[in-house]
């Protein structure tokens, strides 16, 4: 298909997913999730002690599936499993080579939060994935590797065991069989007050202009990366700042279904970066009107103009986090400069569509309001 000879409306609908496939996979993991979120607390006792009971407090959402970014027909999903955090705690320590990577000490210990101490009394990743992965271990056993969801699909469970747990999902369906992938991580919910100093005066500021109110960040126990500090990460800001950006989801969308037609070596480039480059811009174009979808078309060629630039000098500040460079995690030098070359070089889809079409068929072309899984926590 010569994507040339589209408008981008028209690439836009290709990238896009239908919502007879978005209904049926989103029903199934949802039964399937919550079942399973369950089983692990009824199987053991340790986690159930940790896991957040409140309301709309146990599990956030994360990832592209959920911030509407996704392309194409693979149904991965980021599942954050939020566990009790002690009120009083501290941050002691940065890791110097990621600076988003922290040391969190409890200054008040009880018996729940005990076994997941290092010596040291930081919060150790390794002990808090090794709570998440016996819990689900126990619940898929129990489970047999099979389960029949509320709504009448069958459904086979396996998993992989690294950081996260996968718990993959195979519908017994002909009609809609892929794979549904699930990212399971355990997190904390910590409030942003308790930052470093700088990483705080740079969310509270960024909230201040942009009118989001967000008391909490989450940590994330990611031992694959560090065995000793856990992530801090800003989903649910980041949600609220592309929230009634459907330019800008688009955008995103689009650069992401390119660089997936293209594969190796530019599939290196990894989601983040086109989620994080979004967000500077937002933060650089804070006016909600700058972002309708009429403005696709401006929105797209400045952010694509920007990716190039950010692979050609090898720098990307992490939106949140600006001491963190991104693109030290893209390795290869030359694929950073071969797909920034070419996206200066080369326009993707060339054709603009004309101000009457605009002003008629978007909404129905593409549909990116918030109206749907809009909400962080279930």
């Amino acid at each position: 298909m010569n994507y040339k000879d589209m408008d981008i409306y028209e690439v836009l609908k290709c990238a896009a997913t239908t919502r007879d496939e978005e209904g049926f996979y989103n029903t199934v993991r949802q039964f399937t999730l919550i079942e399973f979120v369950n089983q692990m607390r009824r199987e053991d006792p340790r986690f159930d002690a940790l896991y957040r009971t409140e309301p709309g407090r146990g599990l956030f959402y994360a990832g592209s599936r959920f911030d509407k970014l996704k392309v194409g027909n693979r149904w991965e999903v980021d599942i954050n499993i939020v566990l009790k955090m002690p009120e009083v705690h501290r941050i002691t320590e940065i890791d110097p080579n990621l600076p988003h990577f922290m040391k969190i000490k409890p200054v008040s210990v009880d018996q729940q939060i005990k076994p997941l101490l290092a010596p040291s009394g930081h919060i150790d990743p390794v002990k808090v994935f090794e709570v998440l992965q016996r819990a689900a271990n126990l619940a898929l056993a129990k489970l047999g590797g099979r389960w029949k969801t509320q709504n009448g699909v069958n459904v086979r469970l396996d998993h992989e065991v690294k950081n996260p747990y996968v718990l993959r999902l195979m519908p017994q369906s002909e009609q809609f069989p892929d794979l549904i992938s699930i990212d399971l991580v355990a997190a904390f919910e910590i409030s942003i007050d308790k930052l470093p100093a700088a990483t705080r005066d740079r969310i509270r500021s960024i909230q201040e202009q942009h009118n989001v109110k967000q008391a909490r960040c989450l940590a994330v126990a990611l031992p694959v990366v560090s065995k000793q500090y856990l992530q801090i990460d800003f989903p649910g800001i980041a949600r609220e700042l592309m929230k009634n950006k459907p330019s800008l989801k688009g955008s995103i969308r689009i650069l992401k279904f390119e660089r997936n037609l293209f594969r190796e070596p530019y599939d290196k480039i990894f989601s983040y970066c086109y989620k994080n480059l979004g967000l500077l811009e937002v933060l650089d174009k804070p006016d909600d009107d700058l972002w309708k979808i009429e403005c696709l078309w401006e929105r797209y060629c400045e952010m694509r103009e920007r990716l190039a630039n950010h692979l050609i000098f090898n720098h990307m500040p992490d939106a949140f986090i600006p001491a963190l460079n991104l693109m030290k995690r893209v390795k290869d030098l030359h694929v950073k400069e071969s797909l920034g070359g070419y996206l200066r070089k080369k326009r993707f889809c060339t054709r603009r569509p004309s101000r009457q079409w605009q002003r008629k068929h978007p909404d129905q072309i593409f549909k990116m309001d918030d109206d749907v899984e809009s909400h962080h926590y279930y």
